[in-house]
C-alpha cells in the first residue's frame, strides 16, 4: 500500500512527468508491479498518461486542494 504514496510523491517531484522506466529506477520496484499500480491510478484519475510519460492527474490535484 505504501507504494502508492511513493509513486505520487515521485510524480509530484518530476513536474514534467516521468516514464515508467524512470519511476522504476527511482522507486526500485519491479516494472510489472509498477505498471499495474500506474494503470489503477490512471483509471482513478490520480495519474494522467501522455504517451509514455506519466504525471499527476486531476484526482491527485483535487485531493491536494482538500489539505488545510
Amino acid at each position: 500500500i505504501l507504494r502508492v504514496p511513493a509513486v505520487l510523491t515521485e510524480l509530484a517531484a518530476g513536474r514534467s512527468g516521468l516514464t515508467l522506466a524512470a519511476l522504476t529506477a527511482r522507486l526500485d520496484l519491479p516494472k510489472a508491479s509498477l505498471y499495474r499500480i500506474m494503470q489503477t491510478l490512471r483509471k482513478g484519475g490520480y495519474v494522467a498518461q501522455d504517451g509514455n510519460v506519466f504525471r499527476l492527474g486531476p484526482a491527485s490535484l483535487a485531493l491536494a486542494r482538500m489539505i488545510d
